[in-house]
């Protein structure tokens, strides 16, 4: 990492594997310069470095979809990933899906959760999208967070297939 960090000093370093959705903690000690170092495979992590009692952060680390080709017409169900890579639970996480397509529908409301404990994952919601038109290559969405006074948004894209073309 850069010199982000206080030198010399533990952290708790904390891994999800979204291959397995696997999470692993262990404690790390930064560099005297303040640099903490690590390996990751290439299967894709999402990484949290923390102290304990530090703010809890929700990232969406991934997301799953109902099915493995998505086709335009079809509701889907997308489910995404929300990974706590904080150091303390927060709580009441409130987690609404938007569009960024004109072809795209979210067919759901917003959902709150109740509590996302430190290292936890939460993959329990899920929200009903459709492509509205053949020629729908990606969909773009943003899932926006609220949670402790913070707002958070993250990017997400699905991969559309059109069965008369592939």
């Amino acid at each position: 990492t850069n010199a982000l960090y206080e030198g010399n000093s533990p952290y708790q370093f904390t891994r999800l594997n979204l291959a397995n959705l696997s999470v692993q903690t262990e404690t790390v000690a930064s560099a005297p310069n303040g640099k903490v170092r690590f390996q990751v495979k290439g299967s894709g992590a999402d990484i949290g470095i923390y102290r304990p009692g530090d703010p809890g952060f929700i990232s969406v680390s991934d997301y799953r979809l109902d099915t493995d080709f998505p086709r335009s017409w079809q509701i889907i169900r997308l489910t995404p990933i929300l990974f706590n890579k904080g150091g303390s639970a927060v709580e009441s996480v409130h987690v609404e899906l938007i569009s960024q397509n004109e072809a795209l529908e979210v067919l759901d409301d917003a959902v709150t959760i109740a509590s996302i404990a430190p290292g936890e994952i939460h993959h329990q919601i899920a929200f009903r999208i459709r492509g509205r038109a053949n020629a729908l290559d990606r969909g773009q969405l943003k899932v926006m967070l609220e949670y402790g006074g913070r707002k958070d948004q993250f990017l997400i894209e699905v991969p559309f297939y059109n069965a008369d073309e592939e």
